[in-house]
């Protein structure tokens, strides 16, 4: 069966997990930063709770903030599996990081993994004029993105990067199948990624498809400089990966910590 998800995460939220396994050196990084005191933080787009439980377990109290219910269902999910003082320091809201209210003040607010990226030039700014009125007066604010200088170092005209994986589902024990294509539209400052995930149920039955497309939208330095600047903010560090490396235009991450603007 066909599914068209586009960037709905309530159909692929079953598989979200097993996508990101290998995904595990920024919870480090995260912890690392919000290391030294206990934080109240904000995680923005938490999805199942792969940073947000970590985080709890270091002592942290953290709100989730996501727009898709399957997703969060997920975090409930292995929520309850945890001890009763980490479930105490873990509250899921569901909303949209564009236009939430929940009035009080973080000492960390996170953007994981490329979130920001599947959002238009619009939805960020609107994200970025949240982070302020939700921010400490000594709070830390963390992006974290793809580097779009590395990825025009892989564009010509022709460009398309296809990436294969495979993996088990470990409910239904059906082996998962994911396609991955990624074309960069250089003017647009876009990365049009496609995605088609098909799950075999045995010899004689496909299983089902899904097909997921999705635009990312790629921010330069100096206009997350700007983005900041006009919400009030200020850019305190820029890394480009998860061990602290200084950002340059070969680094796969472009990671900012950024914090209130001071005069």
């Amino acid at each position: 069966m066909d599914e068209n998800l586009g960037t709905n995460y309530d159909q692929l939220a079953q598989y979200y997990d097993l996508i990101h396994a290998d995904l595990t050196a920024d919870i480090e990084f995260i912890l690392s930063l919000a290391s030294g005191k206990q934080r109240i933080i904000l995680e923005l787009g938490c999805g199942t709770g792969r940073l947000a439980l970590p985080l709890a377990r270091a002592g942290h109290r953290v709100f989730g903030l996501d727009s898709s219910l399957e997703m969060l269902a997920l975090a409930k999910v292995k929520l309850d599996r945890e001890p009763a003082d980490i479930q105490s320091r873990v509250a899921w809201i569901e909303g949209d990081m564009t236009s939430y209210h929940i009035g009080r003040l973080f000492g960390l607010i996170t953007i994981s993994h490329n979130t920001l990226h599947e959002l238009t030039p619009d939805r960020v700014r609107k994200v970025f004029s949240q982070l302020k009125k939700h921010l400490q007066p000594d709070g830390l604010v963390f992006i974290d993105l793809g580097n779009p200088f590395f990825a025009l170092q892989q564009h010509d005209d022709d460009f398309v990067w296809v990436e294969d994986m495979s993996f088990q589902d470990p409910e239904s024990g059906f082996l998962v199948h994911q396609r991955s294509s990624v074309s960069f539209d250089l003017p647009r400052q876009k990365l049009h990624v496609k995605k088609v995930l098909v799950s075999k149920e045995g010899e004689t039955s496909p299983g089902k498809r899904y097909t997921d497309e999705t635009d990312f939208y790629m921010i330069y330095p100096h206009e997350l400089d700007l983005l900041l600047e006009s919400a009030g903010l200020q850019l305190a560090q820029l890394y480009g990966g998860y061990a602290w490396e200084p950002f340059n235009d070969d680094s796969d991450r472009m990671i900012a910590i950024a914090r209130h603007r001071t005069q």
